[in-house]
């Protein structure tokens, strides 16, 4: 039966599921063939694509799904639980991104466009691949999980996106306070982008590695899976999104 649902929520909105990271990763591309035809390092370009703006997009379009159902009120009056339908599209969203972002953390390993330290190199490759792979999963998980909430307590999702648009946007231009406080780094979304990527020779210390990207990850995914259960926990009273609805 779940699966069920699930098919059938794809069929529903495989398109918006599939353009919007699809556009994307063709422009991203264009800019990497342009970048070669300048002899620049692609590498930092894939690296942003999978943990800058894909995750910011999942976020923005989790939202939408959320308050913008045409049938909503219909679906109140449905044995089945919106909280439960909102909460598989959740899972297709992140299903669809993920695809995305492991797919160019995968073609980067095998371009050798790398971001691991040099004393992680000699880790087993699956090791380095699933380790690699928070750089995109932390942030989308993280994004999603905060546009969320933010959705269901102001039923907005024209709010919940300025929001998130307003931190995107901040962390990428005053990064320095994050990377100086500790406890600001757990909030901190860009940290391979920003701070560990240094193209194909990467000397970084392991305690810098440590402390300034694999501790953060780990605090920033605990942090979303609590925002993830406080949405459980807010979908409870789900008619009050037919207010924002109607507003919306």
């Amino acid at each position: 039966m779940f699966f069920a649902r699930i098919y059938y929520e794809w069929k529903l909105h495989w398109k918006a599921l599939l353009l919007a990271p699809l556009l994307l990763i063709i422009a991203c591309s264009l800019f990497a063939l342009l970048q070669l035809q300048m002899r620049e390092n692609v590498g930092r370009s894939f690296l942003g694509f999978a943990e800058v703006f894909l995750p910011l997009s999942a976020g923005i379009m989790a939202g939408s799904m959320i308050v913008r159902e045409p049938a909503l009120e219909l679906l109140l009056t449905l044995r089945h639980d919106y909280r439960a339908i909102s909460l598989q599209r959740l899972l297709l969203i992140i299903f669809s991104y993920a695809c995305f972002c492991c797919l160019v953390i995968s073609i980067m390993a095998t371009l050798h466009f790398w971001f691991l330290p040099r004393y992680l190199l000699s880790w087993p490759l699956l090791a380095q691949w699933l380790l690699a792979q928070l750089i995109w999963l932390v942030p989308l998980l993280w994004f999603v999980a905060l546009s969320t909430c933010i959705t269901l307590v102001v039923r907005s999702d024209i709010v919940s996106g300025s929001v998130l648009a307003a931190l995107w946007i901040s962390e990428l231009l005053y990064w320095g306070p994050f990377h100086d406080l500790s406890w600001l780094r757990a909030f901190y979304t860009f940290p391979t982008v920003m701070w560990i990527y240094q193209g194909d020779a990467i000397s970084i210390p392991a305690w810098y590695f440590n402390e300034f990207w694999l501790l953060p990850h780990l605090e920033q995914l605990a942090i979303a899976l609590i925002l993830f259960l406080a949405s459980w926990f807010l979908f409870h009273n789900t008619e009050r999104l037919l207010k924002g609805a109607t507003i919306a």
